[in-house]
């Protein structure tokens, strides 16, 4: 199995559960526009490119959750839905607060 093929089995490569092939972290939204490439194999170069992929349903493959379905989004409400993503950037850089540190 190639690295590429062995990535695609998402959480079981840690679990080794068969019900956790294809399944995946959901990492933090925050600074979202600053962290491209997106997806779990870097796949993907923009926030609409992401939100495009989840607006036509995702990948269609045989580990494809039955609850993943396309969006149906209009053109507004993709943009609308870039638009807040982007809102959640942060001008100051990610820093752990001092009263945590000590």
């Amino acid at each position: 199995m190639s690295s590429d093929q062995q990535a695609e089995l998402g959480r079981f490569n840690v679990t080794r559960v068969i019900a956790d092939i294809g399944k995946f972290k959901t990492p933090t939204l925050r600074n979202i526009a600053l962290t491209a490439p997106y997806m779990h194999d870097g796949s993907l170069e923009t926030l609409e490119q992401v939100v495009d992929y989840y607006n036509e349903g995702g990948d269609h493959n045989r580990f494809i959750d039955a609850a993943i379905f396309p969006l149906q989004l209009s053109s507004q409400e993709k943009t609308d839905l870039v638009a807040f993503m982007q809102s959640l950037t942060s001008p100051q850089r990610s820093v752990i607060p001092e009263a945590v540190q000590n």
